[in-house]
């Protein structure tokens, strides 16, 4: 029989496989549509996953919003951190790791795919005796394998979220650390002027004083070097308030906020927290922590997803054909799984094991890492709380007391300038050291309260990291 005739006849059966194909290949899959609810096909979270809202994503075509409200002077801490979590760049970022390991979860949880192809056997032979047909595939996965992979996913899932929790908590506490290094910058300046100012003025004096011979030069020579001193200190000062304003609106991500009156006060971090219960507040709550027990937990269901590996999984594939020797169809099917020879997966076992015990260690060397941060921090608070205290309750009276006793015995010719110079200059430093004093105090409490997470901008937010 020639080759024409071969087509001729069986030129109805190839059209079909060949359409069958080529539907396949170029269909793509798409999501059933459901009249269900839309979280079918997702992953479900607990409530613990679920408190941290996660809006939507920013796209190209959206207008930017300039959220003007915010704007309106004076500024709040609170304000300014709720606008720097909706515009930092980490935490769109970090939002984005969670949809996509949610996508990646809701991947791992299909079926596999059904495998459609062509059958030709006895080809070349008379064509008598060919067979032609269509064969179709399926494996079929045992021992809970796409479960396990799904549960993996969702601790994936569980573990984005506590990192963009962790980010959401940086942003906040740098934005606190700007303020209030903003806050002690300003009223740095604003001592300075006044001490600038106050010097400027007693140099003048001093200079008419030496004009008619009532003090020496030596006196003025002082003087000059205080008023150029204070001078020297406010561009200082104003530099670092400059500086200042930068950074917190780095964080905060406008540089509408610069210069703009912040409302606050610096005295509200001067309330007493002891180191028991600030350590116990950072060991619970902690988002680093929560993270890495999400590591444990992904880690004990990847140790029964190895031992899963044992169980065999099934091909199927089933052939229907045209048999052209007996001039009708028929079928085949043919049923195969590997044998476990070899290859046992007694090691990948293993390997998730030990993966357990790692990930289990470093939850308990967190903690302690946790600890062995916190120590210098609240060092630094209790250490600036007990200065404040002390300038507070002798040493800013005592200067205050000692200018205004100095100003009297000069204007009395009791006390030289000199003298003068030196209780003026006694009472700028103290108040120049209750500011740092305070500084120091509300930018360790901003950490303590925001669990230690700081430098939002300079974590690397790659996935699962």
């Amino acid at each position: 029989m020639s080759w024409k005739t071969v087509m001729n006849r069986h030129i109805p059966l190839y059209i079909l496989t060949a359409a069958t194909l080529l539907l396949s290949a170029c269909t793509p899959l798409r999501p059933r549509a459901s009249t269900k609810s839309p979280d079918i096909g997702w992953p479900r979270l607990t409530s613990d996953e679920s408190a941290i809202s996660l809006p939507a994503l920013p796209s190209k075509s959206d207008p930017p919003s300039a959220d003007q409200s915010l704007l309106e002077k004076p500024l709040t801490l609170a304000a300014l951190k709720k606008y720097a979590v909706q515009k930092n760049p980490s935490i769109t970022a970090a939002m984005a790791h969670v949809r996509a390991a949610q996508s990646h979860a809701a991947q791992v949880g299909m079926r596999p795919n059904t495998r459609i192809g062509f059958s030709a056997q006895q080809i070349g032979s008379s064509a008598d005796i060919e067979q032609v047909g269509i064969a179709v595939g399926q494996e079929i996965l045992r021992g809970n394998k796409r479960q396990l992979d799904q549960a993996i996913s969702e601790h994936d899932i569980n573990r984005a979220r506590q990192i963009l929790q962790s980010q959401q908590q940086r942003v906040q506490t740098d934005v606190a650390i700007g303020y209030f290094n903003v806050l002690c910058t300003q009223k740095r300046v604003e001592l300075l002027t006044n001490i600038a100012h106050i010097n400027k003025e007693a140099t003048e004096a001093v200079e008419a004083l030496f004009e008619s011979k009532e003090v020496s030069k030596r006196d003025l020579l002082q003087a000059r070097i205080e008023s150029n001193t204070s001078k020297s200190l406010l561009q200082l000062a104003q530099s670092e308030h400059a500086a200042a304003w930068q950074v917190l609106a780095a964080v905060v991500g406008s540089t509408e906020i610069i210069d703009q009156p912040l409302v606050g006060d610096l005295d509200n971090a001067v309330d007493q927290i002891v180191w028991e219960s600030s350590l116990e507040h950072l060991l619970a709550n902690s988002p680093e922590i929560a993270t890495r027990q999400a590591s444990v937990q992904q880690a004990k269901v990847a140790v029964r997803r190895a031992q899963a590996e044992s169980v065999p999984d099934i091909n199927i594939q089933a052939i229907l054909q045209h048999d052209n020797s007996i001039g009708a169809a028929n079928g085949n099917l043919m049923v195969s799984i590997p044998v476990p020879l070899k290859n046992k997966t007694r090691a990948r076992v293993r390997e998730a094991e030990h993966k357990l015990i790692a990930a289990q260690q470093l939850v308990s060397a967190l903690r302690l890492q946790l600890q062995q941060r916190l120590a210098p921090v609240f060092q630094t608070y209790t250490s600036s709380q007990q200065q404040i205290t002390t300038y507070r309750e002798s040493i800013l009276v005592d200067a205050q007391e000692s200018l205004d006793l100095t100003k009297l015995g000069y204007e009395g010719g009791e006390f030289s300038y000199l003298e003068l110079l030196t209780a003026q200059r006694t009472y700028s430093q103290a108040n120049l050291d209750y500011l740092a004093a305070l500084q120091k105090l509300s930018v360790a409490r901003a950490k303590i309260d925001g669990l230690l997470l700081t430098d939002s901008l300079q974590m690397q937010l790659e996935a699962g990291h």
